[in-house]
């Protein structure tokens, strides 16, 4: 799915860049190119889960053959929806989890015939932070700090959903007493793990479980998710005046 995208909003910076004269005679100078800077992306909803943005770079300038310029861009994001797959109950808000700093989202984990377990779905829908193309995106990294009351002794593992092969890939083990993290990257293929479907959704899931017929809380305090992507910027109503020089 290829598609050019305006401005959507954002704000922008317009340099215009000019070949100088070669010589003192009377020369058509070429056409020159414009470089857009994105200088604001807009925060999204939930306001909140937008945690933070940056401008790596430009990609390609706009020229009167090509009047597309591209930029690249990273947008630290984090979830705007969950739900509860096995838990007796849970604590907080899911906007606890857009700040490092020991206020959680807690599960308290569930009784299930001796075993306790603590497993949900957490979701970032991509549309809501105006990137409506999968294709743009280059590179996804999340990062989940968390710990749990307990050692889990079977499972303590978090996963991201594959849309492409319908299986989870999992991230790895977060599986601590005291708050730690865990960061995995998805830099190959990263519109497997898109729902263009659904708004350009990612989905997440933790699964936790212990044979100890002990209950437990796994407490989430941080989930960042770093989505890499190009940008085009359709320059509209180009017109350009072939200026002389004279000596």
């Amino acid at each position: 799915m290829k598609k050019l995208a305006t401005a959507l909003g954002l704000l922008l910076i317009c340099t215009a860049l000019l070949a100088l004269p070669v010589n003192a005679q009377t020369t058509p100078q070429p056409v020159g190119i414009i470089a857009l800077k994105v200088t604001g992306v807009p925060a999204g909803t939930p306001t909140g889960s937008q945690l933070g943005w940056a401008f790596n770079g430009f990609v390609a300038n706009a020229t009167v053959a090509s009047p597309t310029c591209t930029v690249n861009l990273t947008q630290s994001l984090s979830v705007d929806a969950n739900s509860t797959l096995q838990a007796d109950t849970t604590v907080g808000a899911l906007s606890n989890v857009y700040g490092l700093d020991y206020t959680v989202y807690e599960v308290n984990a569930y009784n299930d015939t001796l075993n306790h377990k603590a497993a949900g779905l957490m979701n970032l829908t991509l549309r809501n932070h105006y990137v409506p193309n999968e294709a743009w995106v280059t590179t996804i990294t999340l990062t989940v700090y968390g710990n749990t009351s307990r050692l889990c002794n079977t499972l303590a593992n978090w996963y991201i959903y594959n849309y492409t092969a319908g299986a989870y890939i999992n991230m790895g083990l977060l599986n601590s007493t005291t708050r730690t993290s865990l960061t995995y990257t998805v830099s190959t293929a990263p519109a497997t793990v898109i729902d263009e479907t659904v708004n350009n959704s990612i989905m997440l899931k933790y699964n936790y479980t212990d044979t100890g017929n002990v209950d437990y809380l796994l407490d989430i305090d941080y989930i960042k998710i770093g989505v890499t992507y190009q940008f085009n910027i359709i320059v509209s109503n180009w017109t350009t005046n072939t200026q002389t020089h004279s000596p």
